[in-house]
């Protein structure tokens, strides 16, 4: 399989039922990226919950230059379902520590642009001080030229944005584990 396809998951992973799975899209295809994170997933949590305020990837890219911040923001854990998450998407589901779910407005340029999809960010605790994360992406695109242009460049792309964004939370999760463990993190900050 392709890079752009799956990449960081293992086969046993890729079977797994997905909260982006319950939402039925015609002719979908998954894609899959994962990373492993040595931390507890709570603070993995957190972390994925900052996308609401930046996306963590290029941000010269996809942030408006901005530098994603490299802290927690009060209680960023504040969710909920069908507000606005990470600038244009709609918050779908979400599970404190297990996942966060969302998708394209329908009728959005988004949607219009780039064809339906579902994301989930899914949060696999391997024990208390080490993480899986893996997403699964159910893209579904538009007919015609258009439509196979984006299959063949939108996964690739997006590859390459997603391996910098969960390399980006792999860091900054570690590094809130350390400070943590060091006591020099302060534990009010949203960690239940």
């Amino acid at each position: 399989m392709s890079f752009s396809r799956v990449w960081g998951v293992h086969l046993k992973e890729q079977k797994i039922i997905y909260p982006c799975d319950k939402y039925v899209l015609k002719n979908s295809r998954d894609f899959y990226r994962g990373v492993t994170i040595n931390a507890n997933p709570k603070f993995v949590y957190l972390w994925l919950c900052q996308m609401n305020y930046a996306l963590y990837s290029y941000d010269w890219l996809d942030n408006f230059a901005f530098e994603s911040p490299n802290y927690l923001i009060k209680d960023p854990d504040q969710l909920k379902i069908g507000q606005k998450f990470m600038y244009a998407f709609k918050l779908l589901d979400f599970v404190k520590n297990r996942h966060i779910t969302f998708t394209p407005p329908p009728h959005s340029i988004l949607d219009r642009l780039y064809g339906q999809f579902v994301v989930s960010y899914f949060i696999k605790k391997v024990n208390s001080a080490r993480t899986r994360v893996i997403v699964k992406i159910r893209w579904s695109f538009p007919k015609g030229i258009i439509g196979s242009i984006l299959c063949f460049l939108a996964p690739k792309i997006d590859s390459i944005m997603m391996r910098k964004q969960l390399s980006q939370f792999k860091k900054l999760s570690e590094k809130t584990q350390f400070e943590y463990e060091s006591k020099s993190f302060n534990k009010s900050t949203s960690i239940k």
